[in-house]
């Protein structure tokens, strides 16, 4: 029984990871596109509403196998994950390929879109009149500051 429950929230876990991914690929995607809309849209409430959303996603995935006879459990005699003879291929299936890797995929998306709309922003800010680049330099700093910490984030 030990072993099933630590199943299920690797499971969980893993899964809240996945999505807790996906939002802040989605938040810093929005935050580079519309910086003033979004700026209204972070408050405390909000994100503690997205977080939420995370954990009530990943615990639908791992609900189900506390009443079936469907589950991954952790063998504690040689250290090992697995999975009950009756959806063995399920749980490899599902919840290890077809559920993660379109969100993954999508988070790589989303974070190239961003680095795409950096590096527009970056050139039109360099092919500006240094009359123009002298009176922006908090914007720049500004910029380069945003641009350091999202290769920060994605490295």
């Amino acid at each position: 029984m030990v072993g099933k429950i630590l199943g299920a929230v690797n499971i969980m876990l893993w899964k809240v990871c996945i999505y807790s991914h996906l939002a802040i690929a989605l938040h810093r995607v929005l935050a580079i596109s519309f910086p003033l809309k979004v700026a209204g849209l972070l408050t405390v409430k909000n994100t503690s509403f997205v977080v939420l959303v995370c954990w009530m996603l990943s615990f639908s995935h791992v609900i189900q196998y506390f009443f079936t006879t469907c589950f991954i459990f952790f063998n504690t005699v040689n250290w090992t994950w697995s999975a009950s003879d009756e959806c063995r291929d399920f749980i490899s299936a599902f919840v290890d390929f077809y559920i993660p890797v379109p969100v993954v995929i999508l988070i790589i998306v989303l974070d190239c879109i961003t680095l795409i709309r950096l590096k527009v922003e970056d050139n039109e800010k360099k092919s500006q009149s240094p009359e123009g680049i002298r009176s922006n330099v908090a914007e720049r700093k500004k910029r380069e500051m945003e641009a350091r910490i999202y290769k920060q984030v994605t490295h």
